[in-house]
């Protein structure tokens, strides 16, 4: 192998690890995603359930009012539920870290092209994941500042049905 050989080898090597890393991350970054998300549902349903409990009890109270306050609020979380489930916790696909064994063997090309066609094809499979993450990054963003602003409904509500 002339030097010449060997110096673009050593770079497709190079490369092809740290494609294989980037992709890796952004693996890892979706599974974190996932997990806050899924926290996040946990900290909605549980908000929306003690509200939807306290509306309840303020119905059999008769402190209308805050029932329906209390009612709105419970709504608000459940639809967060929801939007959290869909844009955050939806299954869907991701990208392989590598590609199928029967798309890399390709008769008559040699070994350094098919090396190349690869990385450009991780290259693609790296960009669609991070699209991917990013949406749900900025879904999670929002619905969490939904969630920080909800009691401002209920609350102006409340206001208006006293």
């Amino acid at each position: 192998m002339s030097p010449e050989e060997e110096s673009k080898s050593n770079l497709l090597d190079w490369v092809e690890r740290a494609a294989l890393e980037n992709i890796k991350a952004q693996m890892q970054s979706a599974d974190e995603l996932k997990r806050e998300a899924n926290v996040a549902l946990n900290v909605f349903l549980a908000g929306a359930t003690a509200s939807a409990a306290y509306s309840a009890k303020a119905f059999s109270d008769g402190t209308l009012a805050f029932a329906w306050a209390a009612l709105l609020f419970a709504a608000l979380l459940y639809v967060l539920c929801a939007l959290d489930l869909y844009y955050c916790l939806w299954i869907s696909d991701f990208p392989a870290p590598t590609n199928e064994p029967k798309r890399l063997l390709f008769k008559g090309e040699d070994f350094e092209s098919l090396r190349v066609a690869e990385l450009n094809q991780m290259q693609i499979r790296i960009e669609k994941a991070q699209a991917r993450n990013s949406v749900r990054a900025a879904s999670l963003n929002f619905l969490r500042g939904a969630a920080l602003l909800s009691p401002l409904i209920p609350g102006l509500a409340l206001l208006f049905l006293r």
